[in-house]
């Protein structure tokens, strides 16, 4: 708490003199009720009354707000001035935590803004916990892309028992903007390319051998050093994926489970 003493001393006089002039007011208005006296001397009262009112709730005002005042429950982890310094807006006092529930903020590149909504399940770890993940929702999505990163900032929150996680502590979010229930995937080093596009080595049944065959594909997402082929192989399709740089199209193979 800032020190208030000259306020202190200011709302002493102000009520000194409130109460000699609610006294002379309660008079006046007796008389002016009884049609004595003149109304400038009962509205001169009633002014000089309601004046001294405003005056000690403005002071009691400025002494709320020499309270700092917490927005939530929790413990104070640093005091910045020292006693008797001079404190202002622009300058920090204490520094506040509470860990049991925390907020996560993260800038996401503007090209997934359509792909990130309220309410969707993030995956949440930490570089310095790490069998340590959770699973909460995007409470905001910044509707803001910033001219400088092109990025937009998304926000979570989470419960913190037994306080693991600590205030600027780096996190790793993970978010799902794609899912299906039918896809081909293969690992991405198997995707090879030549000048007509890229392709894959497949096994091929031909005259009761297995005959390398040589599959053109086009590739969609890519995550985790896997890819998604969206065009170009079918179901049943083995596709070579251990041994792939040692084999070419037409040679036999033998298959090995």
């Amino acid at each position: 708490m800032l020190s208030t003493d000259a306020l202190d001393t200011q709302i002493t006089g102000v009520k000194s003199n409130l109460d000699f002039a609610t006294t002379t007011y309660n008079k006046q208005e007796a008389l002016w009720n009884e049609g004595i006296g003149s109304e400038i001397d009962f509205l001169t009262a009633k002014n000089a009354k309601e004046t001294l009112e405003s005056q000690l709730e403005l002071l009691k005002a400025q002494i709320r707000m020499s309270q700092i005042r917490a927005p939530f429950d929790g413990i104070i982890d640093k005091i910045f001035p020292k006693e008797g310094e001079m404190a202002g807006p622009a300058f920090p006092v204490i520094e506040f935590v509470n860990l049991k529930k925390l907020t996560i903020k993260a800038d996401v590149s503007e090209a997934y803004i359509n792909k990130i909504v309220n309410g969707q399940i993030v995956e949440l770890s930490f570089a310095s916990l790490p069998d340590y993940s959770i699973k909460t929702p995007v409470i905001q999505v910044s509707n803001v892309i910033e001219s400088a990163s092109r990025t937009f900032e998304i926000e979570m929150e989470i419960n913190n028992p037994g306080e693991k996680i600590k205030p600027n502590m780096v996190s790793t979010i993970h978010i799902n903007d794609f899912s299906s229930n039918e896809a081909f995937v293969v690992p991405s080093l198997v995707i090879r390319k030549d000048i007509s596009g890229n392709y894959v080595y497949v096994v091929n049944e031909v005259n009761n051998e297995t005959i390398v065959g040589k599959k053109y594909v086009s590739t969609g997402l890519s995550y985790d050093e896997n890819t998604v082929i969206s065009k170009g192989l079918n179901a049943g399709d083995k596709v070579i994926v251990k041994g792939f740089h040692l084999v070419s199209a037409g040679v036999p193979v033998n298959v090995v489970e």
